[in-house]
């Protein structure tokens, strides 16, 4: 078909790369159609496009020049009508006239909004995610129509644009595709079935984003869920039936193959464990060479992404696949190692990627293979399974738990989302530890229908496993957001036994424990009490006083706040946490207060500026530098 296909997310934090994006790329590809990736804003992407249409121009004008070597300068004349740069650029040109006011043109193109009379996109797809991205996801969409030639060719799909399939066309005037695309002819007049199709991992060299699940291959084994969770969107977004097996092997090799080896494998089922086929996934798991104890030798990619330059394949995105590697190579080497290279790169303009021309890159090739050569010794590293979406601990039985020990499973993701299922949580946890895998994660839902006394009883309930039977538990609070409603769109649900105040001070205790909770009980009651009365008291402390707990503790603002509110009566109490539970604190709340004794808790939450902190011209500023430097200096003392 030889269509201009473009693929955006948007420039929301994610852990995980747009899969379905990565099969449409595939999907594409396959049909002869030439795919572009971006992550981001779409204004962002405009000035991308023009700069590289810009530069198409002055090749047409003058090609005997590598006009991509100028790409910043055009850049800055295209965004900021810097034209400075340009003007040295094509100055040594016999067309440096004609290209000066091409320049200007391409300015007044971008600035004057002409490019969205001339659009060039044969199809846009825009993938989404969850609900609370609605801002972010919105606006991609709707400024993504001025790319497109047909507007029926915006095409819309993922998560958000399942659950909010109706909410989205009224905001946009764009229909999204609900679910999977999993029936044939779900985009063109063929029989192929995208969601079956393999991932394009290529297409992540088309941005700078990196994505924090790390080097790994991606695949489902099953697909959807029989369960019907009031909080889980999986039963609208891979509705029924069950598909209890996918095979996997075959999709893996071809990547490995194409890509090169990746040391995970993150399994993104949504209940694995509910397929009849589980042994066979099993055995799946380890034909793809997962099995317990495997190891990994990190292949050649430079010399992979090298071949596939010279083969034309798609020169943007292995000229950036290697220009990644030069770099990985230059952080690697010893220091005279990396200046001899970082002088090849530097005088090929190969430092940054968007200079970088593939005859450059192909000719460093020789010189930087012989540093990789001599400094290349690649480790064998132990491999890991994680299924990401985690286990349903109701169907862990031993059979289960013995087949899942033949793997390498780091960690082992079992939810545990309401204390009700704390004794058959406990139950799987021990059958984990007893056929030798120690390692565990889980997410905790908090916010939903749980109290907060519930998330503090689940999490204690992972320390003292940890201890009895000497594994590790890392727990990660999650709070719960409605998939539908008035709440969809943003995080400001509150459960029903729950308010800001709780909310944002679990949010304070994670922040400082960098958002999960590991093994020890020690660290465990320092950060949420001894007791639940204590857990109480945290809960109603000043922001500022959990985040620092440490210095303020150390100042003795801490003490105050504790004995201010032993002062109060009961009635005095529920008056202040009438006050607080809604987290806003205000200096005229605290003058119009008239109990002194409400009024000396409550100066606790105005007195001080939290952006003073680490502004060290301040006198809390430079109070929480010198602590900081005496716990520095403390800690080096330890250690010695």
């Amino acid at each position: 078909m030889n269509r201009k296909v473009l693929l955006l997310e948007a420039d929301y934090k994610n852990r995980y790369p747009p899969i379905g994006l990565m099969k449409l790329a595939t999907y594409h590809k396959r049909l002869g159609d030439s795919v572009r990736f971006f992550k981001g804003r779409v204004r962002d992407f405009i000035v991308v496009d023009v700069v590289e249409t810009a530069i198409e121009k002055f090749r047409q004008i003058d090609p005997a020049t590598e006009w991509q070597h100028c790409y910043r300068q055009l850049e800055d004349a295209v965004k900021n009508g810097i034209f400075a740069g340009v003007q040295e650029a094509v100055r040594a040109s016999a067309h440096a006239a004609k290209l000066f006011l091409w320049a200007e043109y391409y300015r007044e193109f971008y600035i004057s909004g002409e490019y969205k009379k001339h659009p060039k996109w044969d199809r846009v797809c825009v993938t989404s995610l969850f609900t609370f991205q609605w801002e972010r996801t919105v606006a991609v969409i709707k400024d993504a129509k001025v790319l497109v030639k047909d507007r029926s060719e915006l095409r819309v799909g993922g998560i958000l644009a399942t659950v909010m399939h109706n909410e989205l066309a009224a905001e946009t005037g764009i229909r999204s595709h609900k679910g999977l695309l999993k029936c044939p002819g779900a985009l063109d007049d063929n029989d192929i079935i995208i969601d079956t199709l393999p991932l394009d991992y290529s297409i992540l060299f088309d941005t700078d984003y990196v994505y924090s699940a790390g080097n790994a291959f991606y695949a489902y084994t099953t697909r959807g869920c029989p369960n019907r969770c009031s909080f889980c969107v999986v039963p609208v977004l891979e509705p029924p039936p069950f598909n209890s097996y996918i095979p996997i092997v075959e999709q893996i090799n071809d990547a490995r193959q194409r890509y090169g080896d990746k040391l995970n494998l993150l399994l993104m089922d949504n209940n694995v464990l509910a397929s009849e086929h589980f042994s066979r996934i099993i055995d799946d798991i380890k034909a793809c060479g997962f099995g317990k104890g495997s190891r990994f030798t990190e292949p050649d990619y430079l010399k992979l992404y090298i071949a596939h330059l010279e083969s034309g394949e798609d020169d943007r995105l292995y000229s950036r696949a290697v220009h990644a590697c030069y770099q990985r190579v230059l952080g690697k080497l010893r220091r005279e190692d990396r200046g001899a290279v970082y002088n090849i790169l530097r005088d090929a303009r190969l430092l940054d990627v968007c200079t970088c021309t593939k005859s450059a890159l192909l000719g460093a090739y020789p010189a930087v293979n012989e540093f990789v050569k001599q400094h290349r010794f690649p480790s064998r590293t132990l491999r890991s399974v994680d299924f990401n979406q985690g286990l349903d601990a109701s169907l862990l039985s031993e059979e289960r738990v013995k087949l899942l020990s033949e793997v390498e499973i780091n960690p082992l993701r079992i939810a545990f989302d309401t204390l009700q299922e704390k004794d058959i949580y406990s139950r799987a946890v021990r059958l984990c530890a007893k056929y030798g895998m120690p390692s565990l994660s889980n997410y905790m839902l908090y916010n939903e229908k749980d109290t907060p006394d519930d998330l503090y009883l689940r999490l204690e309930i992972n320390i003292l496993l940890c201890d009895e039977l000497d594994i590790a538990i890392y727990s990660f609070p999650m709070k719960y957001h409605p998939i539908a409603g008035d709440f969809s769109k943003n995080r400001d649900y509150m459960g029903k036994h729950w308010n800001r105040k709780y909310i944002r001070a679990v949010q304070s205790i994670l922040n400082a424990t960098k958002g999960k909770i590991g093994r020890g009980r020690s660290f465990f009651y320092e950060a949420f009490g001894k007791t639940l009365e204590d857990y109480h008291l945290l809960l109603l402390l000043p922001e500022l006083y959990l985040l620092y707990r440490f210095f303020f503790r150390h100042l003795g603002y801490t003490a105050q706040w504790y004995d201010a509110y032993a002062r109060l009566s009961e009635a005095e109490r529920a008056e202040f946490f009438a006050l607080a539970k809604d987290n806003h604190f205000r200096v005229a709340t605290f003058n119009s207060l008239k109990n002194e004794r409400i009024k000396d808790l409550y100066r606790h939450y105005v007195w001080l500026d939290r952006n003073e902190m680490p502004d060290t011209s301040t006198e809390l500023g430079r109070q929480k530098a010198e602590f900081d430097a005496s716990v520095k200096k403390r800690r080096k003392w330890q250690n010695i």
